[in-house]
């Protein structure tokens, strides 16, 4: 079946473009406002439409019931790749953004020298790139940028006791930051790590804010990582008196192309009547050469494309004049033709 690959290639971003164009949707969404005790990342509540994409028991912390996840009385190392999608998979966007709040830290019993936690992404060409908080209260990017950034001062070992309002310091010249927000005691302190692809070269760029500010840009610069398969979170050098309070974590995409599943779109939602055969929405089907579907009341093949869901499939049937692109959904019975604007124009036609 690979010689409807070249078919496939040459049309294939038109037809993605159509069903994707000016699109954002939240990739995961977690709020932590479980009850107390909820385990973290196992049984929280994510929201987003990727959720239960990984899940792992981080250190034995949980939700404080207060909205926040607890990072504390933890005594070893965390590094983590949180899979975007179920796949392990990159996933194709013009923006990724992972979004997140500190409620509270307090570093100030702990003998560790840099105890610290952040969050960012994993690219496919390298180990990504973390935005990390640290004993001081100092920001730095892991792998991309290895020094420190800013430094809100150090009194903000403690969140809750910082003893005037600081506005951050540009770590390489000494001086404050101008126009950025002050953080003051009791602040809960939020960051964004954005990765534009829509350029020649994708670019990253590190925002934060206080309570409701407006974002302020700390830095920005080439993302040499690939493609994006994961959310990165680490905690080093933690200690049991550390404690730090997450408020939530987001992730959200512009223009996302999902990768295929490893099964079928059909996969547990019809029943496997012998060797991939399943009777579904749109018919009689045979699904073990996934992405390539053998339609039985066509007595096609039919290629569905990334990122297709049982409510939205894109699709390509390949005949003996060329093929159709297609647009249907499980539920429909009918097709769309994306190859014929004509017929488009003109609204369905049955094909099952």
């Amino acid at each position: 079946m690979n010689y409807f690959h070249s078919s496939l290639a040459a049309v294939g971003s038109l037809a993605l473009s159509l069903s994707l164009s000016g699109q954002t949707e939240v990739l995961h969404d977690w709020q932590f406002n479980d009850a107390p005790g909820t385990a973290v990342f196992v049984d929280v509540v994510d929201a987003g439409t990727q959720a239960g994409s990984a899940s792992f028991d981080w250190l034995g912390t949980t939700t404080d019931g207060e909205g926040n996840w607890h990072v504390t009385n933890t005594a070893e190392n965390k590094y983590y790749g949180y899979n975007i999608h179920s796949s392990g998979n990159p996933v194709t966007a013009d923006k990724l953004v992972v979004e997140w709040a500190y409620s509270s830290w307090d570093w100030s019993q702990t003998a560790q020298k840099s105890p610290n936690i952040g969050f960012g992404f994993v690219g496919t060409d390298g180990n990504g790139a973390v935005t990390i908080l640290r004993n001081g209260t100092s920001m730095r990017t892991k792998d991309t940028i290895g020094g420190g950034i800013v430094n809100f001062g150090s009194s903000s070992w403690d969140s809750q006791n910082i003893p005037e309002a600081r506005v951050p310091v540009d770590q390489a010249s000494g001086t404050e930051l101008p126009g950025a927000p002050a953080l003051d005691a009791g602040n809960t302190l939020k960051f964004r790590y954005i990765v534009d692809f829509t350029g020649a070269t994708p670019v990253y760029t590190a925002d934060y804010a206080v309570n409701s500010s407006d974002w302020y840009t700390l830095y920005t610069g080439d993302w040499t990582a690939g493609a994006i398969s994961q959310i990165r979170m680490q905690a080093a050098n933690p200690d049991e008196v550390c404690s730090v309070k997450v408020d939530y974590i987001t992730l959200t995409g512009e223009n996302v192309i999902l990768p295929q599943p490893v099964g079928s779109i059909w996969d547990g939602v019809y029943d496997d009547l012998g060797d991939g055969t399943r009777l579904t929405g749109i018919g009689l089907i045979n699904d073990a050469n996934w992405p390539w579907v053998y339609h039985f009341n066509t007595a096609g093949w039919l290629y569905i494309l990334d990122g297709s869901t049982l409510e939205s499939i894109y699709g390509y049937s390949p005949d003996e004049e060329g093929g159709v692109w297609f647009w249907t959904a499980d539920d429909a019975g009918w097709y769309y033709s994306l190859s014929d604007p004509s017929q488009g124009t003109m609204g369905w036609a049955r094909t099952w």
